[in-house]
């Protein structure tokens, strides 16, 4: 599933795919490659009033996303994958993702997640 910058998301407890966030919108100048990227996330308080408290039950699959480097996509470089996964019924998380680029610039976007059981 390919994101687009501040897009919500919903799923389901038991899904399980990956996003790719595209930073090539954000990038000042199309030669600045990706070299890292890491996300976290937090119970986002909209839902559970006074608490930003790191999710307990998992919503990432790894905090360190995998750069695509597809030489047929025009985006090569500037493209971050993570795998989402579980998460409570109910329970709205914000993620946070935190790139890394060649030049020492770092960017950050922060995406809206609920989960809700259909």
């Amino acid at each position: 599933m390919a994101v687009d910058r501040r897009l919500n998301l919903q799923k389901q407890p038991s899904e399980e795919f990956d996003i790719d966030i595209d930073f090539s919108n954000a990038t000042p100048l199309a030669s600045m490659n990706l070299v890292s990227a890491t996300a976290s996330a937090i119970k986002w308080p909209r839902k559970i009033p006074n608490d930003q408290s790191v999710a307990t039950t998992q919503i990432l699959r790894s905090s360190t996303g995998v750069v695509l480097s597809d030489p047929d996509n025009c985006s090569c470089g500037q493209i971050v994958r993570f795998r989402l996964y579980g998460g409570i019924s109910d329970y709205e998380y914000k993620i946070t993702i935190l790139a890394n680029f060649d030049d020492g610039s770092r960017l950050e976007e922060d995406l809206f997640l609920r989960v809700r059981e259909e």
